[in-house]
């Protein structure tokens, strides 16, 4: 009975030193895969340094697939000022006529056509008396438009950023000009497809 016991004890003793030895390999074959990730992530940054330090821009690609239905034309209204902590004209957009059209022609993730402004004299209202605000007609190119997702960005001939979303079967966002000076216009757009 007893040489019973003790062949219980000794293969108890075997299987736990067999998961004790497990269990350092596991945790072994755990830390190389770890130190394998650092390694790459290092190999990465090193890489990305080493382009920085060439002047050369790290290539990261973040532009998301984007949404169908850009192409088109785009009519509505944008409410802008001019670009100045204190401008001296307002130009109030309209739905009918719109103020705004955009011709928009969609190749994958970019976009071109062209931008229309429309602002007779009825709607514009001087901020600063004296300044003599004029209607504002005119009609430019667009040739650098970017779409990601449902997000489309170009510059008007002016300068001018518009950042637009694509917001049920409207467009919505805003025009910015990064210029100096109170060069540009600044406000709020809301588009619907014709």
């Amino acid at each position: 009975m007893m040489a019973g016991v003790n062949k219980t004890m000794a293969a108890k003793k075997q299987a736990t030193r067999g998961q004790k030895i497990f269990g350092w390999l596991l945790l072994i074959i755990i830390a190389i895969a770890v130190l394998a990730f650092l390694f790459s992530v290092k190999r990465n940054l090193d890489n990305i340094e080493n382009e920085l330090n060439q002047g050369a821009s790290p290539k990261i690609d973040s532009t998301i697939s984007p949404a169908e239905g850009f192409s088109g034309t785009w009519e509505g209204a944008a409410t802008l000022t001019g670009n100045c902590a204190n401008p001296s004209c307002k130009y109030i957009g309209s739905m009918n006529p719109p103020s705004v059209s955009l011709a928009l022609q969609q190749n994958g993730n970019n976009a071109a056509g062209t931008i229309t402004l429309n602002y007779p004299s009825s709607k514009v209202q001087t901020l600063i008396s004296g300044m003599g605000c004029q209607a504002m007609s005119a009609t430019g190119n667009i040739a650098n438009g970017v779409i990601s997702s449902t997000h489309i960005s170009f510059e008007d001939p002016a300068g001018n950023v518009w950042s637009l979303n694509m917001i049920g079967s409207g467009l919505q966002g805003t025009v910015s000009n990064s210029q100096a000076g109170c060069i540009g216009l600044q406000g709020s757009v809301s588009l619907a497809k014709k």
